[in-house]
Parts: C-alpha cells; structure tokens; sequence
C-alpha cells in the first residue's frame, strides 16, 4: 500500500466515483487507475468500490470506512508536513492562552499537544482566570487568545472571534436543596428561589442571557449578585438557591451539589486581538482553530 494508491482512490471519491474525472486531475489512464485501486483493495482485504455498474459507481461500506480514515490521516500528515517545513526555519517564540477557571476542557489540551508536536520550539502556556481577568489580560497584550463566552466581547471591534464548542447550561443547586429530591425537576420549579449571579463588572452579559431564558420560561428571576464562581458555590452550599452553569464547569461533579440539564446551550470561542502580530498566535489559529482554505 503507498501514497498514491490512496491519492488515487481518495481522488476518486472526491470526484464524485467519477474514474473520468479522477483520471483528469490525476494526469493518469483509467486503466492505471482502475490497477491502482485494485491493487489497494487487494492489500486492504476489502472491496472499497463496487463496479459492477459501469455507469454508477459505488462506495462499499467499508470504502467508506477506509475513505473517511485515509482522509484524515492525509489531513493529519499535511499539517505536520507543514509545521515540519516551519521548524526547518527554526520557528520559535510565545503563545499565551487563558480560558476560565473552573472549565474541564480535555478538548483544548488536545489541540495544544498536538501544536506542541508540530512547533516544538515554540513555548505554548495556558492558564485558567475569571472572565474579567481574562478580558483585561487579552486587552492589555498579556494574553494571545482566549477561550471564553461568546458575548463577552460584545460589541468590541478590537477583536476577533471563531466558535469553539456548544456546550448544554444545567441548573445548578446544593444536594441539600429542599426540591433536591424532587423528580423531573425543571427551571420552573425554582422560580421563587434566590437566582445566584455573578456580578455585572465580572460578566457584562451573563445576567442578560439567563434573564431573557427564565422569562421565556414565564417567570422573572430574583437575581443576587456574587463577585465571583466561588462566592457563589458557598452560598449554594446553605442549601437555598440556585445558578445557571454550563456543562463544562468540574464542579458539576461534586456530590454537595446537584443539577438539571436545560434545553438551551452556550456557545464557547476563541478570541484574539485583530492587530496581535505574533507569529505563534498565526500558526496556533492556522493549525488549532480557524478551518482550512477551500
């Protein structure tokens, strides 16, 4: 099995099974390019194109396994072959990422080892701050890129933005609540409760977003400001109130507390200064974030 064989069949695939059209992109015969995947279908064990019908070629099943995996291994092999260019040229410097505290995301360090891998010189942080500590730190150079709530830069021309993740809100409240024990539990229920928020200086947005959701549920909040996560853990430990998190938060985890999940979801995203020049951050967006060219 080599290279071009899977240039060949994946060519084909993306030609729409088109042997034609696949053999003009290609520069080579039909002939050889019907060889050449018979050659890889006979290494593999598998039939990965059922010819039977001349006119309308078709994916085998497992084709279509194989197609999916040499695709993304070849995208794979691309950026690495790339960033290998790059390290020839001795790329090195500096890439400081903040995302928030509290946040489980395994997702992210995936990405960074896989940058790691690829810009080995370059020395790739991250550290974990509140959101105002985030928004002050990307403002005032210390950081490169965030990975934040989606609003938190409303209306600020100074940067740029590219969704992450799309992450479930839950409900969030001691496991010695009086509704605690209660089945089938819903934001509803919680409508008399004390609504712990974090405070305008720290979220501008938060208090907007989950004000407009509990009002579509038919009922307004009774919001009590907390500066910060941690205040409001340990006032939801006296077992009165409650809070809206994501899914993402650890803390869901621990068995002083409870949660329900809810039907509306918040949107995570990378965000960058527009006139940050850092050649690090370049390549972490090329490799890490924003999609490749079509």
């Amino acid at each position: 099995m080599t290279d071009l064989e899977i240039r060949y069949f994946l060519e084909i695939v993306n030609q729409g099974l088109s042997f034609t059209r696949a053999s003009e992109t290609l520069y080579v015969s039909q002939p050889a390019l019907t060889h050449h995947i018979k050659i890889l279908g006979e290494e593999l064990g598998v039939k990965l194109l059922d010819t039977t019908n001349k006119t309308a070629v078709r994916l085998t099943p497992a084709g279509k396994l194989y197609f999916d995996f040499f695709s993304e291994c070849r995208e794979k092999f691309i950026k690495v072959q790339d960033g290998a260019k790059i390290l020839a040229n001795q790329e090195s410097g500096e890439l400081h990422l903040a995302y928030m505290s509290g946040w489980d995301l395994t997702a992210l360090l995936k990405s960074r080892e896989t940058f790691c891998v690829a810009f080995p010189l370059i020395e790739f942080s991250i550290i974990a701050k509140g959101l105002k500590a985030m928004r002050n730190g990307l403002l005032g150079n210390q950081y490169d890129i965030l990975v934040t709530l989606s609003d938190q830069f409303r209306g600020e021309s100074k940067v740029c933005t590219h969704d992450y993740l799309r992450v479930p809100y839950i409900v969030f409240f001691s496991a010695k609540h009086p509704l605690a024990q209660k089945e089938d539990l819903n934001i509803t229920d919680f409508k008399d409760d004390v609504f712990f928020c974090t405070d305008k200086e720290e979220a501008p947005f938060l208090r907007e977003t989950h004000e407009a959701y509990c009002r579509s549920k038919g009922f307004i909040p009774h919001f009590k400001y907390l500066p910060n996560m941690e205040s409001i853990l340990f006032a939801l430990q006296n077992g009165t109130g409650y809070t809206i998190l994501d899914k993402l938060v650890r803390i869901r985890n621990d068995s002083t507390f409870k949660y329900v999940p809810l039907d509306t979801y918040l949107t995570l995203q990378f965000v960058w200064k527009a006139n940050n020049n850092n050649r690090a951050l370049k390549l972490f967006l090329e490799t890490c974030v924003l999609p490749p060219p079509t």
